[in-house]
């Protein structure tokens, strides 16, 4: 076990981004081995039973999503600034793509937002909607790689859709449109 003390160094380091990334790879890999053996302890036939108890409970569920409200007091409306200071340039907010392990964060964004395009085979022309829009990474992205395709962007983050918008206003994009609201209370379609 880590004493405190030494926790809240590294963690003072991390926050000011002290920390070189093969460090923060490293560490990475490591906790991923830790996750994957504490699975692998388990016998199939276990680790299949407590998977389907838990996509029967989220069957069972009344809500896609639970405290919504919460989730935006605090997550979603943390500042833009300190957000994107901890984004790659794509402002990329989740999974990034990196096939070769030495890809740069910048590399590692772009690659997963042309994954997107390709696995969902989109196109100019086309009217797509991004879900959960974040940063805008995607919504931006499409924006301008897809200028004659509509982009609406769905975002239960009031900080995020400023920030979005005021990008797609500097950009000159017209073919994006970010929208506020929850998507487990959105009744009307989009669009």
């Amino acid at each position: 076990m880590i004493p405190d003390s030494i926790l809240e160094v590294g963690y003072n380091l991390l926050d000011k981004g002290l920390v070189p990334d093969f460090v923060l790879r490293r560490a990475i890999r490591t906790l991923c081995g830790v996750r994957l053996r504490e699975i692998e302890r388990g016998s199939f036939e276990a680790n299949h039973a407590a998977k389907m108890e838990w996509i029967e409970g989220v069957r069972a569920r009344e809500a896609i999503a639970d405290a919504t409200e919460k989730a935006n007091e605090q997550h979603y409306e943390v500042s833009t600034k300190f957000m994107l200071s901890c984004l790659g340039p794509y402002s990329k907010y989740s999974c990034c793509l990196y096939p070769t392990g030495k890809e740069t964060l910048a590399e590692a964004e772009l690659l997963m937002l042309e994954s997107y395009c390709e696995k969902a085979q989109l196109r100019d022309g086309l009217d797509i909607l991004d879900l959960g829009c974040g940063w805008g990474s995607l919504s931006l992205f499409l924006a301008k790689k897809y200028p004659g395709a509509r982009i609406t962007g769905l975002s239960n983050s009031t900080s995020q859709k400023a920030h979005i918008d005021s990008v797609a206003k500097e950009r000159g994009f017209t073919n994006l449109e970010v929208r506020n609201g929850v998507i487990a209370y959105l009744k009307r379609p989009i669009g």
